[in-house]
């Protein structure tokens, strides 16, 4: 199933900070990770299924990854536990 979030309802949100990047999740939930992240293979997988899925990101179009935030959640600490990303 495809997401029709419009562009209109992330607009409004502010924009990640510098080394960051947002992405949502199937259920609307919004992340905002480093770019770091992208050196996880986790990641990567769950961005080629979203291509898959929703299509390439185009425009104001958000990313929506294909899985729910409590999924979401769980890469989030594995990847900040593996010492992925900048310290805090």
């Amino acid at each position: 199933m495809k997401s029709k979030k419009s562009s209109s309802s992330t607009s409004n949100l502010p924009t990640p900070r510098k080394g960051h990047f947002a992405l949502y999740t199937q259920d609307g939930r919004r992340f905002v990770v480093p770019i770091a992240y992208l050196k996880s293979s986790i990641l990567m997988k769950l961005l080629r299924m979203s291509e898959e899925e929703f299509g390439p990101p185009v425009g104001d179009r958000p990313i929506v990854l294909p899985c729910d935030a409590a999924f979401m959640e769980h890469v989030v600490a594995s990847l900040r536990d593996a010492g992925i990303g900048p310290k805090s």
